[in-house]
């Protein structure tokens, strides 16, 4: 009786053993799964909990300039925060950039966001001095913009709760790449309303810029991306 209970055991045991290799194989499978063209997902699980891994790209983005204040400035390979001259006028530029978060349910907790901006690659950051520099902020947008009619005199509201600081780059011209926490921010949109967000210089006193490829630049690897983690 006791051989025949401990080969019931063992049994058990083993069958145990071989439903966890099935979970975990279909889990790593799972890791890599590809959505639409501009959402890539990924899922890993730990314990009950599914966290979920989104890379988005740019719905749309935009600038505008207070030398054209009334003119859309339209689409361009670059995301720029900018104070400088153009025939010795001087000038600023600041840009917006929007995700669709709507692939991302009500329903869900946002527990990690970052954005990734490249350098252009053929405008240079610019910053005048060691202590002058060309540091800016993304702020979140709290209204309504379209690239095709966004200009100065018309341009979206913003707030700066939760605003990102983006370090200034080094001395003179420069290329820099950087990874942001916007995690704060992107939990605003998703929960108050997603408009987007604005990059602008701290100080816009010329000369001094800040040149990001955009979702138009024409290396794709380059183009900004939203990586978000939910679950």
């Amino acid at each position: 009786m006791k051989k025949h209970l401990k080969s019931i055991v063992l049994l058990m045991l083993l069958v145990m053993v071989v439903a966890s290799c099935t979970l975990d194989s279909a889990l790593l499978e799972n890791e890599n799964v590809e959505g639409k063209s501009e959402t890539n997902l990924s899922v890993a699980t730990k314990g009950n909990a599914s966290v979920v891994t989104v890379i988005l790209y740019a719905q749309q983005d935009g600038r505008v300039y207070d030398i054209a204040p009334d003119n859309p400035a339209g689409y361009a390979d670059y995301f720029a925060a900018d104070a400088w001259t153009w025939s010795s006028r001087p000038g600023k530029v600041r840009s917006l950039l929007q995700f669709n978060l709507s692939s991302i349910a009500s329903n869900k907790t946002i527990t990690e966001a970052k954005l990734y901006l490249y350098s252009h690659p053929s405008i240079k950051h610019y910053s005048p001095s060691s202590t002058s520099t060309n540091a800016v902020h993304l702020y979140r947008v709290i209204s309504p913009w379209s690239a095709n009619t966004a200009c100065w005199n018309n341009q979206p509201s913003i707030s700066s709760y939760h605003s990102v600081q983006v370090p200034a780059a080094q001395y003179g011209y420069s290329s820099k790449n950087y990874v942001l926490d916007v995690t704060a921010m992107i939990n605003d949109m998703y929960r108050y309303g997603n408009y987007g967000m604005m990059l602008k210089l701290d100080s816009e006193n010329y000369y001094r810029r800040m040149y990001f490829a955009s979702s138009e630049c024409s290396q794709s690897s380059l183009r900004p991306r939203l990586v978000i983690k939910y679950k």
